[in-house]
């Protein structure tokens, strides 16, 4: 039914909720960009293991930690905008990093819609939900590698205001 449907995404909301305020509190304590490459890394073992599941509780849980992963994940995206932009541009940089993740989730939806449906020979079938979920797993393990192999390095935790700020 539609009310279980909207129940089953509970864990997911949660996991996503709790993933924003986790990011702003270690963002000043871990290189960004080590968050983020775990993050891709850790939801892209998640979306492995939501597509290989067959317990239910054992889903919902995943599907909350991939969602909390991945959410953390986005939310240093819109931390790492902001710190590369002026501060009267912030609304502006925000309102381009929104709109191009509106976008390409727009995308991502019809590419799993039409994997989906190409798998299942026009309905939707265990088999082919897995193949969408494996696919979406490699693309963003893939380019979270890609990622923390470009940024590791050369990750730095932020200096906050505080230590800016010395004594005149």
């Amino acid at each position: 039914s539609g009310l279980v449907a909207g129940l089953m995404f509970i864990p997911a909301a949660i996991g996503l909720s709790v993933g924003g305020p986790v990011s702003g509190r270690i963002a000043s304590k871990i290189p960004g960009q080590r968050v983020m490459t775990l993050a891709m890394l850790v939801g892209a073992a998640s979306l492995v293991m939501l597509a290989l599941m067959d317990n239910i509780v054992v889903y919902l849980t995943v599907m909350g930690f991939s969602s909390f992963a991945l959410g953390m994940g986005f939310q240093f995206g819109n931390i790492a905008v902001q710190s590369v932009v002026k501060e009267s541009q912030a609304g502006a940089a925000a309102g381009v990093l929104l709109t191009l993740m509106v976008s390409l989730g727009g995308v991502a939806v019809v590419i799993a819609s039409a994997t989906i449906e190409a798998v299942g020979d026009g309905f939707p079938t265990q088999s082919a939900t897995t193949v969408t979920l494996l696919s979406w797993a490699v693309v963003i393990g893939v380019l979270g590698a890609i990622f923390g192999a470009m940024q590791w390095k050369n990750a730095e935790v932020p200096v906050s205001e505080s230590e800016n700020t010395g004594p005149s």
